[in-house]
């Protein structure tokens, strides 16, 4: 049995780690994605991306509606990567008024990095996770929830005590 001494000492390792992990999600979403697909992109670019490579020819309001976002933020979004040439706009031949959004080579070149990524981010994990036994798996899942659970009733608590402006 450990003593509680080595307990906090432990304790302070995991949340060390945690705290370190914590911040390095955080860099790497804040990371100059030019390194990464050779454009500076946003994530809600990208998932913009990655949906219309997966609906080709969608109008602004269905991707708004698919993505549930206001129109305005598509817009905004989609002058951004047509003005990277990562997608082109289409009038559609059914309605005029609707504008159809298709991703360019590049684009596509940008949705299939973006999906490598998080394979091989995946691959790690299932490498990891593949060689522990169930009541390992259990003990980290218990973690993330108690982990997530506390985030969301920080989050929940912050957020009903924010001042009116």
């Amino acid at each position: 049995m450990i003593m509680e001494k080595e307990k906090m000492i432990i304790y302070d390792d995991i949340l060390g780690y945690f705290d370190k992990l914590i911040d390095q999600i955080g860099k790497l979403e804040e990371v100059d994605v030019k390194t990464r697909y050779g454009h500076k992109i946003h994530k809600a670019e990208i998932h913009l991306l990655v949906q219309i490579n997966n609906t080709p020819g969608k109008s602004m309001s269905e991707l708004a509606r698919t993505l549930d976002v206001t129109r305005g933020m598509i817009s905004q979004l989609a002058k951004k990567l047509e003005e990277k040439e990562l997608i082109e706009k289409k009038k559609s031949l059914a309605n005029e008024r609707d504008v159809l959004l298709y991703n360019t080579a590049e684009g596509e070149r940008i949705v299939k990095l973006h999906a490598k990524f998080y394979q091989d981010l995946n691959d790690v994990f299932l490498d990891y996770f593949s060689k522990l036994d169930y009541k390992q798996t259990d003990t980290i899942l218990e973690f993330l929830k108690v982990t997530e659970t506390f985030i969301d009733q920080t989050i929940k608590e912050q957020t009903e005590n924010e001042p009116l402006e």
